[in-house]
């Protein structure tokens, strides 16, 4: 009579009286709602913090996945094509600034002048090496140039995969 969230909790219970040091999970917050989902990482979390539990965890939640685990493998086809830390991972995650302006020529005339490279699509300034934000917007307001929008975005775990596994969309 136990929901899922209670039995994925009597699972990994059962499992801590036998002092195991390593917990095999497949997909534990498969089927959860958010609060289940929640409670199930901070346990994950908390035994591997307190009782030096390692986990291992198959998930396709890659988001879920990306708030708890410290090193991954990406398997595809049954074959592991990739091991990495976190840290690395995190160093390897593509960055991008987009940036809208009512006057394209002279944001690009900045780019140029500061050796910037991008990519204009749809009236959209893509940039991804570092950018100084607050440089860029004090030469372009004294050039009479507004910016409408900044956004800072983050490739994230579950782009970083299917760019591994070769997906044509990503």
């Amino acid at each position: 009579n136990y929901s899922l969230g209670m039995r994925e909790r009597l699972g990994i219970a059962m499992t801590l009286l036998n002092d195991t040091k390593i917990l095999i999970l497949d997909e534990p917050t498969n089927g959860l709602d958010p609060i289940g989902i929640n409670d199930i990482r901070k346990v994950i979390l908390k035994l591997n913090k307190e009782y030096n539990i390692t986990f291992i965890i198959s998930s396709h939640y890659l988001d879920e996945l990306s708030k708890i685990a410290t090193y991954y493998g990406i398997i595809e086809k049954g074959s592991l094509i990739e091991e990495i830390s976190k840290k690395d991972l995190m160093q390897k995650l593509e960055k991008k600034t987009l940036i809208k302006v009512n006057k394209n020529k002279v944001l690009q005339d900045y780019f140029k002048k500061e050796k910037i490279k991008y990519k204009l699509k749809d009236n959209v300034f893509e940039v991804s090496s570092t950018l100084n934000i607050n440089k860029m917007v004090v030469s372009l307001d004294s050039l009479k140039c507004q910016v409408l929008d900044i956004t800072s975005i983050e490739e994230t775990l579950e782009d970083y995969f299917l760019k591994k596994v070769g997906d044509k969309n990503a």
